[in-house]
């Protein structure tokens, strides 16, 4: 791309290869990507970390409140052993 342009300045230069590495690392598939763009891998892999963080929370609740009902029990039991 750069060898066919004649350029005005070097700003003109660092605009242009600014745009081509930015189309270039994230709107281009990628192999090591399994030919999506890292666009869409963010994407996925972001909407993903969201739902295992959901579940992660859900599962810690359900835990917290099972192990709520174990303490109560222990000491309900504790209390008729007396």
């Amino acid at each position: 791309m750069l060898d066919v342009h004649l350029f005005e300045d070097i700003s003109q230069v660092h605009l242009l290869t600014g745009e081509w590495i930015k189309d270039y690392n994230g709107k281009r598939p990628h192999e090591a990507l399994e030919g999506i763009t890292p666009e869409r891998y963010e994407k996925e892999f972001s909407s993903k970390q969201a739902c295992l963080e959901e579940q992660k929370k859900s599962s810690n609740q359900w835990s917290e409140k099972r192990e709520g009902y174990r303490v109560k029990k222990v000491n309900h039991l504790s209390v008729r052993k007396k």
